[in-house]
């Protein structure tokens, strides 16, 4: 406010002198006026027996050529008493010359005071309007209103205001988006709950049957040993499942670092293979490794742990879900961008319309089988987190002897 209070001042300021200088310079100019006119008639009076002599003067006047008034002629005019104010025609005319001069400017300076006054007033009630505006967008922003809408003139404007509009409406474009985030967070912990509270049920409810059996009837010895073999795979289920939790936890708050460094690829791939070997070999499936040599010194940037931590998870649910005797094969194949790891097993596979759905958290899928098997739902859902996480994709489709391939691709370079 004070800058332009300044500026005003200035803009007056710069008015009044500019008007002061036209003024002078139009005085000097009827002042000189009104010498020339009292050197002519003086020389007329003085030079009166010489026609020539005052025709000359006077046209020396008139061109421009003198040097000013004839001393002589005018201490004659003087003498009769015509220099005065009184009996001076022209002396009355360059006053009245000098009055409208000055008359007219201050009309002039009147005017333009006027003009820079409302100018000002224009420019406060703009400002006004422009401030209530801002304060109405705000107050929409504060009751969660956030889909102002902005006039498109804005965009094409230069200035303060201007630049603030375009703040507000990328202001509240993010309050959207938070808001929606919001909402979309307790949606998604609602689900978490109902989950949680849907995986816990089964096992908890399985513990204490087992337990109210095992303290309050009389069992065979093999009678024990089988509840409390229940017990056991319960609590492995509620281990398997609080496990599975804090990494689904871990992961969604940052808390696990993805570390992607070059390294060997195929040896990450071994040690996942190593992971569920005993597993396989329990139900007798043969795991397979199929892949160019050359791959075998390649070089992938990703983090070994977490990445073998993902290949594990589709492992053992490609061993938990086939028959005994069956096959598994992993198919390294090296592309332009990209090295694609295929896992293709010959278990009871999965419908073509889950799969979308199977790596959902918590999703167990309809098949009858796949319930009744341990599993906590989370396994592909962490696999999908951590290969996003490298840039990559996972995808599955029916395998050829009716399982399932499960499809990882992962960009050879950062």
């Amino acid at each position: 406010m004070k800058k332009e209070k300044r500026i005003y001042i200035a803009a007056l300021m710069a008015g009044l002198i500019i008007i002061l200088i036209f003024d002078v310079l139009l005085i000097v100019s009827y002042r000189r006026n009104y010498y020339d006119k009292l050197d002519i008639i003086g020389s007329m009076v003085y030079y009166d027996e010489y026609e020539d002599g005052v025709i000359n003067h006077a046209s020396d006047i008139l061109k421009g050529e003198s040097d000013g008034a004839d001393t002589d002629g005018v201490d004659v005019l003087r003498e009769y008493g015509y220099l005065g104010r009184e009996g001076n025609v022209f002396y009355g005319e360059f006053l009245n010359n000098v009055l409208k001069v000055v008359i007219i400017s201050v009309f002039l300076y009147a005017a333009y005071v006027s003009a820079i006054l409302l100018l000002k007033r224009h420019a406060e009630k703009h400002e006004k309007n422009e401030l209530e505006t801002i304060e109405k967008i705000i107050s929409e922003f504060r009751s969660g209103k956030y889909d102002y809408v902005f006039d498109e003139s804005f965009s094409e404007k230069e200035g303060t205001a201007e630049r603030i509009y375009m703040q507000l409406e990328s202001l509240g474009s993010c309050l959207k988006a938070l808001k929606e985030e919001a909402r979309l967070e307790r949606e998604e912990t609602k689900v978490l709950v109902t989950d949680i509270s849907h995986q816990l049920k089964t096992p908890v409810a399985a513990l204490r049957t087992s337990f109210e059996i095992l303290t309050s009837m009389d069992l065979s010895t093999d009678e024990r040993a089988e509840f409390s073999e229940r017990c056991r795979s319960q609590l492995r289920g509620l281990e398997n499942l609080l496990n599975a939790l804090i990494n689904i936890s871990r992961m969604e708050h940052g808390m696990i670092e993805i570390k992607r460094e070059n390294s060997r690829i195929f040896d990450t791939v071994v040690h996942a293979v190593d992971r569920v070997y005993v597993k396989a070999e329990e139900k007798h499936i043969n795991i397979s490794l199929e892949g160019a040599d050359s791959l075998k010194e390649l070089m992938l940037p990703h983090d070994r742990k977490w990445t073998g931590e993902a290949l594990i998870n589709i492992l053992e649910n490609a061993v938990k879900y086939s028959d005994c005797d069956t096959h598994i094969t992993i198919r390294l194949i090296k592309l332009v961008t990209f090295l694609r790891i295929e896992i293709e097993d010959e278990g009871i596979g999965i419908p073509a319309e889950e799969y979308n759905n199977i790596f959902k958290r918590f999703y167990r899928g309809s098949v009858e089988r796949i319930r009744k098997e341990e599993g906590s739902g989370v396994g592909l859902y962490l696999a999908r987190e951590i290969i996003s996480r490298h840039g990559g994709t996972i995808t599955v489709s029916k395998g050829q002897k009716g399982g399932s391939v499960f499809t990882v691709q992962l960009p050879l370079k950062d």
